[in-house]
């Protein structure tokens, strides 16, 4: 039976007109405790309506007749990274960005108001960043950030990863074909959590023509990692992520 879920928020914006993948993913994971993996299918704007359906573990999200997501568990596909140092991690995250952000409508990573705040910075090879969900995000009575924010960002600061380490072939653009999540301890409201991503290796053209890229990420608090993502970028043509940005210009010391 399926269940229609409630307009798609303009405040979930991601590429300029359209829903943010993070929070998309998140919207068809669910609050399982379990890793969830989600395929993306289409493009999804704001105040479209979906609807969802649970087939036992696989959730699937439609709109009309068409499949937009498949939620499912799935395991992390990249090993742990060592823990950032935190002082080093925080100066890093916290430099003044030399140039302007490529996307500031986006939910995660930009400048708008009603945002998460993510603040993402080059550091080498890898992205950094830091994030302190505020009570304007999501959360329980208990101040638990809800899940989706946590999707949202982790699509952000892990696609962030091929502007400071792209493939050979940077050419095209990149979106979100499937995104895995594990969140082990919950995020609370409050704490500044502390962010990486890599680029883990590229994929050949096989199942996607042009070939596709997994990066990895984690999201780290004084403790260790509260959550590891992997996902998988797909090159596109006319459209996604293009990475002819000034991080190529700014990527540090690698």
């Amino acid at each position: 039976m399926k269940s229609e879920l409630a307009p798609m928020p303009t405040q979930f914006e991601g590429f300029p007109g359209l829903m943010q993948g993070g929070f998309l993913a998140g919207t068809a994971a669910g609050p399982s405790a379990k890793t969830m993996r989600v395929q993306i299918r289409r493009p999804v704007r704001p105040g479209d309506v979906l609807w969802l359906e649970e087939r036992g573990d696989r959730r699937e999200v439609t709109m009309g007749d068409t499949l937009v997501m498949a939620a499912f568990p799935d395991a992390v596909r990249v090993a742990d990274p060592l823990p950032l140092e935190r002082a080093a991690g925080l100066a890093a995250a916290s430099a003044p960005l030399s140039f302007a952000k490529p996307f500031p409508g986006c939910a995660g990573c930009g400048d708008r108001p009603d945002g998460l705040g993510a603040e993402l910075r080059p550091l080498g090879k890898r992205i950094v960043g830091s994030w302190t969900p505020r009570r304007s995000a999501s959360a329980d009575s208990r101040g638990v950030v809800d899940h989706t924010s946590v999707w949202t960002v982790t699509d952000c600061f892990t696609s962030w990863a091929l502007f400071v380490d792209p493939p050979a072939d940077p050419s095209g653009g990149f979106v979100t074909a499937n995104i895995a999540l594990h969140i082990r301890r919950p995020l609370r409201v409050g704490v500044t959590y502390l962010m990486q991503s890599w680029r883990d290796s590229d994929v050949p053209p096989g199942d996607f023509r042009g070939g596709s890229v997994i990066v990895g990420g984690s999201i780290e608090d004084e403790d260790g990692i509260v959550a590891m993502a992997d996902q998988e970028l797909v090159r596109t043509e006319g459209f996604g992520m293009e990475l002819n940005t000034p991080f190529l210009l700014a990527k540090g010391d690698d």
